[in-house]
């Protein structure tokens, strides 16, 4: 459910594993890690990105040495909460700080992309645009490694890419795209802030 973004559904189903590994007494550090690194994940997506990042701030310690991909994936997540934030240059550093953890630690190819991702969108969101192309395109290239296809999955990187698309006005590719997010999030969120976004620029690209 994660990359769906459905909150509610995921908090409910994170709350359920949680009392389950208890009554079964087979609760491990690393699933409460995971635990709450994806509801730091909820609280950026919710707009509460100091709160996201107080939950991430405790969970470092605990992860840099005993579990290195979660501590990876922990500066990607403080990436995303900065840029949800509109923090560019916080999320920035974070991003940079994620990149690097993955290559420290040989993350999977997903991992890397959406590390990746973040980067390219919050250089984008910088006005840096080449270097944000630069950024979103090694994202799609490491999606395609990892077998991701067209999905909510690399939703992010693909508006990114229509944005930049636009920004070059090449407004054919860009409507394309952002179609093609608009699509993935109807079927995954429909009315969600995500379709809404997809929608309003499917709309800035064909009225340009």
């Amino acid at each position: 459910l994660l990359p769906t973004r459905r909150v509610d559904e995921i908090a409910l189903e994170l709350d359920r594993g949680e009392a389950l590994k208890r009554q079964l007494g087979i609760e491990r550090p690393l699933d409460t890690l995971r635990r709450q690194r994806m509801r730091a994940q909820l609280l950026a997506w919710q707009g509460q990105g100091d709160a996201a990042r107080a939950l991430l701030d405790g969970l470092e310690d605990s992860t840099r040495t005993d579990h290195p991909l979660e501590w990876a994936r922990l500066a990607c997540v403080r990436a995303m909460s900065w840029r949800l934030q509109g923090e560019a240059q916080a999320g920035l550093a974070a991003a940079d700080d994620a990149i690097e953890r993955c290559t420290k630690t040989d993350a999977p190819a997903l991992d890397r992309a959406q590390a990746h991702t973040e980067r390219g969108l919050l250089l984008l969101e910088s006005g840096a645009t080449a270097d944000a192309t630069a950024s979103l395109e090694q994202a799609t290239h490491l999606y395609q490694q990892a077998q991701v296809q067209p999905s909510v999955l690399n939703a992010d990187a693909l508006l990114g890419l229509g944005r930049l698309h636009l920004l070059a006005g090449r407004r054919g590719p860009a409507r394309d795209l952002f179609s093609q997010v608009e699509a993935l999030w109807a079927r995954s969120r429909p009315g969600s802030n995500w379709h809404r976004q997809a929608q309003q620029w499917v709309d800035q690209a064909g009225n340009l």
